[in-house]
């Protein structure tokens, strides 16, 4: 752990010295530009608050530096508790939301002393070129295998290739469970907090929740006439026989077997009974639920640190493959590549169209002030790269009010998650055709009702997508061999994911000021 630290008073002049030192860290850093702004903003509004609520005399220590690879900027203050950033009851749940997709300061109180913590998030497009970089020396790797003394080639494959790959997934799998259950609980116990505040967030949660399931829907029957499918279960009575089945193996026997046993469904039927549960008791157990909430960020970045081995996972399992299978396993990859960007583009469009329509709007207009955005989404993959300039387009260009923006926008990153339903959709039906897998009308209602809900509970880090494969290989009866494979066709389309999904936030959350009567329609029609 390193570590600098220094002691000022904070009045004007110390408030000012400390966020322009806050700003240089995050460039430092890699932060995108308009996140840096919107992170010295919140900074310098939480420092003026302190220094007005002490009269301009207080005097605080400012520490910088990283915890096990995770960097920090702390500023601490001796005193009974004050928390500069106590607002309404929605703030909780929209802070932690905010947190994963930003940079938003915490506060805590311990030992007589305030602390106000940012956790400065990596460099996500840095991460991203790391992994393409590991694609791409796995399938070279791959490759030259086949032209290696067979002894070097085996040693390569048994004593790194596999050894790398069964740490990696190991724990993977001993998190993922724990990833979905905690998320969902968590996400749960939240939207009470925000029906507590307004019926606005309630309405938000279903809108978002409705248009995953739509698009989940319709992507399954359009893509169904384009694979050829193996049926291994027939039409009539024993088909609804098999869906009645699955629908009673959701409720678990027991509270332990699902996490044993790695059974989603099962996982989200627990988190669904106690997180309603919580809700009807949410005035009494305040403690428990602040702990469940700070025991989700805990599994988050547990599961973080594993994904920082995902470069050598991709790796070690694409050399491995490719050295096993030859080049030729990758030649109908496009397939899911083209149906999933295909897919996402068309609901894209249709978005426009609608918001077009509603709204009175030029279609040509709305492309052109969600067009930036979209970009830093095509070249980054990252949500949280386009989290700042989102937030100053739906103010300024859009007509979006604030209030709306600052709940609307951390909670749709997390919840519009119908593009990477698209994606899971496209490898789902790619991988069972591939392999002749076995299908019935039960195993796409399955993949309807689980699909949306494994995507919204992915822990949001590099690489958290691959949990997500990591499960629907298992739910969905595939092989586990083939997550390297799939994890790769997935984190190619995730940068058209995360591109149409900010687009897409956009419109909603347009049509959604509409909805409350509080769009700036002009601003919105505007060309400019």
């Amino acid at each position: 752990m390193r570590q600098t630290s220094r002691t000022l008073v904070l009045d004007k002049k110390g408030v000012d010295s400390i966020s322009d030192e806050f700003q240089a860290i995050m460039k430092e850093y890699g932060v995108q530009r308009t996140n840096i702004v919107k992170a010295r903003l919140a900074m310098e509004s939480v420092l003026l608050d302190i220094a007005d609520h002490f009269d301009n005399k207080k005097e605080i220590t400012v520490v910088m530096g990283s915890k096990f690879g995770s960097r920090f900027f702390t500023v601490r203050y001796e005193g009974s508790p004050y928390n500069p950033m106590e607002d309404t009851a929605s703030d909780g749940w929209t802070g932690q939301l905010l947190s994963s997709v930003a940079i938003v300061p915490a506060w805590s109180h311990k030992n007589g002393y305030n602390e106000i913590y940012v956790r400065v998030p990596r460099n996500a497009k840095k991460s991203e070129m790391v992994m393409l970089s590991s694609v791409a020396a796995g399938v070279l790797l791959g490759v030259l295998e086949n032209y290696l003394p067979a002894d070097i080639s085996s040693f390569f494959t048994e004593f790194i290739c596999a050894p790398i790959s069964k740490v990696f997934m190991n724990m993977l799998t001993t998190f993922a469970g724990l990833v979905v259950f905690m998320s969902l609980l968590s996400g749960i116990i939240g939207i009470g907090n925000l029906s507590d505040f307004s019926k606005v967030g309630k309405y938000m949660v279903r809108r978002f929740l409705v248009a995953d399931y739509i698009a989940c829907g319709i992507t399954i029957l359009a893509l169904i006439p384009f694979h050829r499918f193996v049926f291994g279960v027939s039409a009539g009575s024993s088909q609804w026989k098999a869906i009645l089945d699955m629908l009673l193996d959701i409720i678990p026997s027991n509270p332990i077997t699902p996490f044993v046993d790695g059974n989603i469904l099962q996982l989200v039927f627990m988190a669904v009974i106690i997180g309603i549960t919580m809700l009807v008791l949410s005035r009494e157990i305040s403690v428990m639920q602040n702990f469940l909430n700070q025991a989700n960020q805990v599994v988050i970045h547990v599961v973080e640190m594993v994904c920082r081995l995902l470069p050598l996972y991709i790796f070690a399992s694409l050399a491995a493959l490719i050295g096993k299978n030859g080049i030729g396993i990758l030649k109908s990859v496009w397939k899911p590549f083209l149906f999933s960007i295909v897919m996402m583009h068309f609901m894209l469009f249709a978005k426009v169209i609608i918001t077009a329509i509603k709204l009175k709007a030029k279609p040509a207009v709305l492309v052109r002030k969600i067009l930036p955005t979209y970009l830093i989404g095509l070249t980054t993959a990252s949500s949280m790269a386009a989290f700042g300039a989102s937030m100053d387009i739906n103010e300024r260009k859009l007509g979006i009010p604030a209030e709306l923006n600052r709940m609307g926008l951390p909670i749709g990153s997390v919840l519009n998650t119908y593009t990477g339903c698209i994606g899971f959709i496209a490898v789902i039906f790619y991988l069972a055709e591939l392999h002749g897998i076995s299908v019935s009308i039960s195993w796409f209602i399955s993949i309807f009702i689980g699909v949306t809900i494994i995507t919204c509970a992915m822990p949001p880090v590099p690489g958290g997508i691959l949990i997500g494969i990591g499960i629907i290989l298992e739910e969905y009866g595939l092989p586990a061999s083939d997550l390297a494979l799939a994890g790769t066709i997935i984190m190619f389309c995730d940068f058209f994911m995360t591109a149409v999904r900010v687009g897409v936030l956009h419109l909603e959350l347009a049509l959604q000021a509409d909805h409350w009567g509080k769009l700036d329609k002009e601003k919105l029609r505007s060309a400019v």
